[in-house]
């Protein structure tokens, strides 16, 4: 399986996961011009990149995510560079993951990746600690919701 580098595009910062098959290679949040910068040099490229999107909502919009959405764009043209670009909505993200669009939130999400990788062993097996680190140690905040795009991409279509 080609490797697969998921970004959740922020105002300022965004979260990103490298995974190889299931495995998470390595993830981070950082600044986005840090994260352009990696994405311009080929860092982790030739790859497939996939970058969550926004959907229309009916609601205003924030400045916020209006800047989350220039740099998503930004970071499309820069890995095209190089890679294989793909975009998928917070919304296709949950239905992939849980099988719905509605009611789920971040800690459901949460919920979802702990139990994939922590199976029977729950978030001490997923996550585990310093001395016995689990496949997803050192992944918070926004690395989630990157890891979520990861993997719902992966799955593919419901």
């Amino acid at each position: 399986m080609t490797q697969l580098l998921a970004i959740d595009p922020g105002s300022s910062m965004s979260a990103w996961v490298e995974l190889d098959g299931n495995e998470v290679v390595c993830h981070a949040k950082e600044p986005n011009e840090d994260v352009l910068l990696m994405l311009l040099t080929g860092r982790f490229l030739p790859m497939t990149v996939v970058i969550e999107s926004m959907s229309p909502r009916g609601l205003p919009t924030s400045l916020q995510e209006m800047e989350a959405i220039w740099w998503s764009g930004r970071f499309w043209q820069a890995a095209s560079r190089h890679a294989e670009v793909h975009r998928i909505s917070r919304d296709e993200v949950k239905l992939r993951l849980s099988g719905r669009r509605s009611k789920v939130n971040d800690a459901a999400i949460r919920a979802i990746l702990i139990d994939r990788y922590g199976g029977i062993g729950g978030k001490a097996a997923a996550v585990g600690l310093k001395a016995s680190p689990g496949p997803l140690y050192g992944v918070k905040a926004d690395v989630w919701a990157a890891l979520a795009v990861g993997l719902a991409w992966q799955d593919g279509p419901r």
